[in-house]
C-alpha cells in the first residue's frame, strides 16, 4: 500500500503495530487532495526551497498539530539522523518550534507557519493549537491537592460522583487491580492525559504512572491512544478500548 501510493505522489499512511494485542492503526494523511489555494500555501511558507521530506511534513503537522522524530521518519521512510536535520531546519526557518527535550522532544506550528483560512484551511482546520505538557500542570503553589479537589479542576470536567469516590484517598497505595479498573473507568467515561490520571490519583511522577500502568494496559488492550499515529502528542489522551472496539 505504502509503495503504490508513493508511485503515485501520495503521502504514505503512518502505521502503529502492536504484537500484544495483535493489532495495527494507519492514519492516513489526506494532503493529496487540496487545492491550489493549499498548494500555494505550501509554497508562500518561506523562500527558501522546501524538500518532499520537509513538504510532508509540514502538512502532517498541519492536519496533526505536532510532530516529533519517530513520526517524520515512519512519513519519510528515513532514518533518526536525516529526520533531526531536517526537523532542526524546518525550526530554524521558523516554520516550526521546537518543545520537550531528549527523546521527549516534538515539534508545533512555529511563528512562520501560517494556517490557510477558509475552506482552505484543509483537513485540520476545527483542531486546536497543541499545548506542551508545561502548560497543562498545574503548579504547586497553592499547596498539594487531594485527589477528589483536582478531580474538580481538571479541564474534562469534574468526574462523575460514582468516581470520585473510588479516588485513593493520600497515602494510599491500592493495588493494580484495583488501580486498572478505576483508570479503565475513568478513561471511559472521558480520555485523559497522563498528567490528568496522575493528579487523579494522587501520584507526582505522570512518568511513571506510563510506564507502570498506563503502557502495560495499552499492550493488554485495555487502553487506546486518541492519537496513535504519535504517541509522544503533547494532546495524547487514553481512551477506554471495549470489547467491542476494532482491532485494526
Amino acid at each position: 500500500m505504502r509503495e503504490l501510493m508513493q508511485q503515485h505522489d501520495l503521502l504514505p499512511p503512518t502505521f502503529e503495530s502492536s504484537r500484544r494485542p495483535d493489532q495495527f492503526v494507519a492514519t492516513f494523511l489526506f494532503h493529496h487532495f487540496l487545492g491550489a489555494v493549499d498548494l500555494a500555501w505550501l509554497r508562500a511558507l518561506t523562500a527558501e526551497p522546501l524538500s518532499d521530506e520537509e513538504a510532508r511534513a509540514l502538512v502532517a503537522v498541519r492536519e496533526l498539530g505536532a510532530i516529533d522524530n519517530a513520526a517524520y521518519r515512519n512519513i519519510n521512510r528515513t532514518d533518526t539522523l536525516n529526520a533531526s536535520v531536517h526537523l532542526r531546519r524546518l525550526r530554524d526557518l521558523g516554520l516550526l518550534a521546537m518543545k520537550g527535550s531528549g527523546s521527549r522532544t516534538y515539534y508545533v506550528p512555529g511563528p512562520g507557519f501560517v494556517r490557510p483560512e477558509g475552506p482552505a484551511a484543509g483537513a485540520d482546520s476545527s483542531r486546536t493549537e497543541p499545548q506542551t505538557p508545561q502548560a497543562g500542570a498545574q503548579t504547586p503553589q497553592a499547596g498539594p491537592q487531594t485527589p477528589q479537589a483536582a478531580a474538580q479542576t481538571l479541564k474534562p470536567g469534574p468526574l462523575p460522583a460514582a468516581l470520585v469516590q473510588r479516588l485513593p484517598a493520600r497515602g494510599t497505595r491500592p493495588g493494580r487491580e484495583l488501580l486498572q479498573a478505576l483508570v479503565f473507568d475513568i478513561c471511559a467515561w472521558k480520555p485523559h492525559s497522563a498528567r490528568e490520571l496522575a493528579m487523579l490519583l494522587g501520584r507526582r511522577d505522570h512518568k511513571h504512572l506510563v510506564k507502570e500502568l498506563l503502557s502495560p494496559m495499552v499492550a493488554q488492550g485495555l487502553l487506546a491512544f486518541t492519537i496513535p499515529s504519535m504517541e509522544k502528542h503533547p494532546e495524547q489522551r487514553y481512551a477506554a478500548r471495549r470489547a467491542t472496539d476494532p482491532q485494526g
